[in-house]
């Protein structure tokens, strides 16, 4: 017998976890900065750190990127889709985001167009801005509210947050996060395939990544 007799209840980010963000932002800012910087330079999850700028240089880039045509037109992660579309079928999707809120527009087309037009309900879209001021949820309040089964990230900081509430999490290994190791409740993934090996692993047996 399973151990969920319901629907489980997921959390997904959606920057280089289902929406590849970095590679097509090194792109865009390496003619701007003058240099080309290399996806596995980026050892810090903070852009202004891992590209040796300021962190007012490096919100103009970010701003410059969501306001280009290049922001529009981001591919799915390799993996991702398919498995969403497997997940989908026995978990509710919430997609929770560090997005700012002001990108509630565009963020709600790209998952529109890469993923509900191809049969994949989202249940909610929650945004929890790296700059929020305290007094917002965090995205392991979140998580923890909205009592997750298990969350799929990419960021070492808000993977660990959430793993610490008692919610398994699936880390999807990217540079920035090589610095950190699986546990008990932090899975450290190398494809979406292992994810879903890990979820139907929570799914048939219990709570643990």
């Amino acid at each position: 017998m399973a151990a969920y007799e319901r629907r489980m209840r997921g959390g997904y980010d959606i920057d280089d976890t289902k929406i590849s963000f970095m590679v097509p932002f090194l792109n865009f800012v390496s003619p701007i900065l003058g240099r080309n910087v290399d996806y596995d330079s980026m050892h810090d999850f903070n852009i202004a750190l891992s590209l040796g700028v300021s962190s007012e240089k490096a919100f103009e880039l970010l701003r410059d990127f969501y306001s280009s045509e290049n922001f529009s037109r981001l591919p799915a992660v390799d993996g991702a889709l398919d498995a969403l579309q497997y997940t989908s079928l026995f978990s509710n999707i919430y997609d929770i985001t560090a997005r700012d809120s002001n990108l509630r527009e565009k963020t709600r087309h790209a998952l529109n167009l890469g993923f509900v037009s191809k049969g994949i309900s989202i249940t909610e879209l929650i945004f929890c801005p790296h700059f929020y001021d305290g007094k917002k949820e965090s995205k392991a309040d979140v998580a923890e509210r909205l009592k997750l089964d298990y969350m799929v990230e990419d960021s070492p900081s808000h993977s660990i947050a959430i793993s610490e509430r008692g919610i398994p999490v699936f880390m999807l290994r990217r540079p920035w996060n090589a610095h950190v190791s699986s546990n008990s409740l932090l899975k450290v993934c190398d494809s979406w395939h292992q994810v879903v090996e890990g979820i139907d692993n929570i799914r048939k047996n219990g709570s643990s990544a």
